[in-house]
């Protein structure tokens, strides 16, 4: 009901929709009334994914509604054009149900939802539009109330046994011509589910009498006639529910509603099918993973693999079993070599400490609770008596062996700093060190001996981590760059020689990698197929053959490791949750959580962010949508702005110091490039076109260049660049790593983080380069100036801290203790009131699952 038009308001100074009640209809007063009912319903919501309603005025006999303009197309086009796949028509149907719920706990039925009624936008989000039926519901009145007699009913001017809504899309008692509640708009959305998972409506007829007639009277078909797959069953139920002919049969609420769907939505990303009903559907709710016989797990193509002595099965992996749930993380687990017990990492005392758990037995051991400190990266001996692991006990940390049950634990190396890993003979213990001014290497001690040999570990990033060595001892496979990065790769290094090479591309998120028993293939969890799962890449002589395989589908691994004999599969399930806040800056006294202040709420990573140079704004990198892209929010908080949708991932957005253009790095080209944008959103331009990998840029005060690091050679440095992408220069040349550069206001210096000396510190150097000054010694990052430039802030582990630009007495801002979590260590951002940062918490548990080869 309506004609909608594009327009610009000159009062609001923004494009608007339009929607006009047409003239012949205005002098109808029933109909006029019911047009402005729907704006004044519909203008009471606020909701992300309901249109909003900016104003209601009549004009020249002409009535209309001036509503948010939203790009995109219909759902009823989309569908006219393709089916959705289950997984995005579930997506798409949590998303409808969070605007019904949100309109429906103010009173507020629709009565015409239908896929004509529902736009899809550009980034693929649901928004509600015409409320033109929509009528507020009274409550129903006590004994006490003056009306008596009142009953639930929609308020307005439509009469029982007036039909009104579209015949295709009505419920039983609208077709009838009955009094509806928002029940009425639950059938409505289990017939436009039914349509974007089948692609046809549940009930027809070759007329409208004949559609009604179907309405009121046929069941529809199972969806899971036309819809297969592990989603198919539990999607039907929920179909069948939400239109069942008697509203007190179907679901009560929305919010129940959705509740449901996002419970099916979570069962089937983590692996698990429910073959029964649940507690929403009528019947008793039972954990997928406490009875194994009402779970299998859903994985991806089943293929065969070309071996030289023919083709070979992708193993397959059922019966998941939770083993933990502790709040916090639980990862990295290692197996006894009899595959029945288990030592991992976890964190939810606090602190992280190794724990020893039998499959299946409900009992957790915390085997370093004696240390305060972090213990770290279990793993299991060949013969089972030992137990090795990272520790920072002693007052230096190292590699460490304990017995898996009882004793205390003796020190074995003294550098150590990750994932010390067995031979396969347990002879030899191999582990990560960093070494002063040469990177990381890899040590490999002889236990017996003493005696231990090192291999360089090349790689672009500021860390190495997971080592694993293959069965016949030849090969070690590690990852290269943070552990908490987005972008991650797996390299090879031969151990006769010491050659390394990268075997994956670096385009994506692979991490933990793992043997099979015959080193015919490495295990890995990579995000490459959207949701972290568990892929395998074929290894020939330590060189990749082939593209990897995906061997799981929307699990969410963190880490995954093969029980010795390869029937079982045990890993971490969860991920990285970080979210924006914001701490007053106080000269008084140190700012605590109780000044601070959350900016975000999603179950995302919000990684990186700056404040515009007004104060106003906040541009951050967010995987709120799935892919790291960049997104505008007010500074003190409010509904997010999407600004890039590149399906690679955008990072680090720089305001420029007018506040018009936006820079950030990049993975568009398939290097990690610069590239600039409009701040209110538009086409990017790269700047730079390196076969090298380029970061975090930093604006120039006249707006004209940036200042970003760079890893050439693997070296890194810091560059300089003109925004048209000329006079690039190279303003250090140190073998320790130098990164994290920032202009301070005045144009004439620059601070960066830098590895000199061994150690992580803040220094100052003049903007054309040379000789830095060190301002703050320790593991201190992210350096950024005031807003004057008379000082510089940066992040040391949890807290904040502060130092005058030309050196001296170092002070600390914050104290963000007693909060379970920890701080980003590459999001620092001022306005010069509030300092913004990342508060990380992180979740995972350990699952295992048997593995079956076909």
């Amino acid at each position: 009901m309506g004609i909608v038009y594009r327009a610009l308001d000159v009062k609001l100074e923004r494009e608007v929709a339009l929607k006009l009640l047409p003239p012949d209809l205005v002098k109808n007063e029933v109909r006029k009334r019911r047009f402005i009912q729907e704006a004044k319903a519909a203008a009471t919501l606020k909701h992300p994914n309901i249109a909003v309603i900016y104003e209601i005025d009549d004009a020249e006999d002409t009535t209309f509604i001036a509503m948010e303009l939203i790009e995109g197309s219909k759902l009823s086009d989309l569908l006219a054009r393709e089916r959705p796949s289950t997984s995005r028509a579930t997506a798409m149907a949590i998303e409808v149900l969070e605007g019904l719920s949100s309109a429906h706990e103010k009173g507020i039925v629709h009565r015409d939802l239908k896929p004509a009624n529902l736009m899809v936008t550009e980034n693929g989000h649901i928004k509600i539009i015409d409320f033109g039926l929509a009528k507020l519901v009274e409550r129903v009145p006590s004994v006490n109330d003056a009306d008596s007699d009142a009953q639930t009913k929609v308020k307005g001017d439509t009469q029982e046994g007036q039909v009104l809504g579209t015949v295709a899309y009505m419920s039983p008692e609208q077709a009838r011509g009955e009094t509806v509640d928002n029940r009425t708009d639950l059938f409505a959305f289990g017939i436009v589910f039914y349509e974007m998972l089948t692609g046809e409506t549940p009930f027809r007829g070759s007329s409208a009498v004949e559609t009604m007639s179907a309405i009121i009277h046929q069941p529809a078909s199972p969806v899971s006639r036309s819809v297969k797959g592990p989603l198919a069953e539990a999607l039907s139920r929920i179909v069948e529910r939400c239109l069942e002919k008697d509203p007190g049969d179907r679901f009560q609420t929305a919010k129940d509603l959705l509740s449901e769907v996002r419970r099916v939505k979570r069962d089937s990303e983590s692996g698990a099918r429910v073959a029964g009903g649940s507690a929403a559907l009528g019947k008793r709710s039972v954990p997928g993973w406490a009875v194994l016989g009402l779970v299998a797990f859903a994985v991806g193509v089943f293929s065969l693999l070309h071996l030289l002595s023919g083709p070979a099965p992708l193993p397959r992996f059922t019966h998941p079993i939770q083993v933990t749930s502790a709040v916090g993380v639980e990862e990295r687990p290692s197996w006894s070599p009899d595959g029945q017990t288990l030592a991992y990492e976890s964190n939810q005392a606090g602190n992280w400490d190794i724990w020893v758990t039998q499959v299946g037995s409900g009992q957790h051991l915390n085997r370093t609770e004696d240390h305060e400190g972090d213990d770290r990266y279990p793993s299991w001996s060949p013969d089972g008596r030992e137990i090795a692991f990272i520790s920072q006990r002693d007052g230096g940390g190292g590699a460490y062996l304990m017995s898996p049950l009882t004793g205390s634990p003796r020190k074995l190396a003294v550098l150590a700093e990750v994932s010390p890993q067995w031979s396969s003979d347990g002879t030899q213990l191999a582990y990560v060190l960093p070494v002063a001014g040469q990177g990381f290497q890899a040590e490999v001690l002889s236990l017996a001996s003493g005696e231990s040999r090192r291999f360089p570990l090349p790689g672009s990033g500021n860390s190495r981590w997971d080592l694993t060595w293959s069965p016949d001892g030849r090969f070690f496979a590690y990852a290269d760059g943070p552990e908490n990065a987005q972008i991650t790769q797996l390299w090879l290094l031969r151990s006769s020689d010491g050659e390394a090479r990268a075997i994956t591309d670096g385009k994506w998120n692979d991490r933990s990698p793992s043997w099979s028993k015959d080193g015919k293939y490495l295990y890995f969890v990579s995000n490459r197929g959207g949701a972290m799962d568990l892929w395998r890449q074929e290894i020939g002589d330590g060189v990749a053959m082939g593209e990897p395989e995906p061997l799981t589908t929307g699990v969410g691994m963190r880490t995954a490791f093969f029980a010795p004999d390869g029937t079982k599969l045990a890993y971490s399930r969860g991920r990285l949750v970080g979210n924006l806040w914001r701490v007053p800056i106080r000269e008084d006294r140190l700012a605590t959580w109780s000044d601070a202040q959350q900016l975000t709420f999603d179950e995302a990573h919000v990684e990186l962010a700056d404040v515009s140079p007004d104060g106003t704004r906040i541009v951050l990198s967010s995987d709120r949508a799935g892919n790291p892209d960049l997104w505008l929010m007010p500074a003190g908080g409010g509904e997010l702005q999407q600004l890039t949708t590149d399906p690679t991932p955008d990072w680090l957005p720089r305001f420029s110091p007018d506040g018009s253009r936006v820079a950030f790095y990049a993975y568009r080209s398939g290097n990690r490039d610069l590239w600039v944008m409009p701040a209110s959103g538009g086409q990017a331009k790269q700047i730079t076109r390196n076969p090298a990998q380029d970061f975090c840029p930093s604006w120039s005060p006249d707006g004209t260049s940036l200042v970003f690091w760079s890893i050439r050679d693997g070296n890194v440095d810091i560059y300089a660049i003109a925004v048209d992408g000329s006079g690039e220069t190279r303003l250090t040349d140190d073998p320790a790593l130098d990164y994290f550069p920032a202009i301070s206001p005045d144009g004439a210096w620059i601070v960066f983080s830098s590895f000199r000396g061994g150690s992580g510190a803040v220094w100052r150097m003049p903007r054309e380069g040379g000789e830095p000054l060190r301002l703050a010694p320790g593991d201190l990052v992210y350096p950024i100036w005031s807003r004057d430039g008379r000082a510089v802030y940066f992040l040391d582990r949890n807290d904040v801290w502060i130092v005058p630009a030309e050196g001296g007495e170092v002070r600390k801002l914050t104290d963000l203790s007693g909060k379970r979590g920890s701080m980003a260590r590459e999001c620092l951002a001022t306005d010069g009131k509030y300092l913004y940062v990342t508060w990380l918490e992180d979740a995972g548990d350990i699952w295992v699952m048997d593995v079956v080869y076909e």
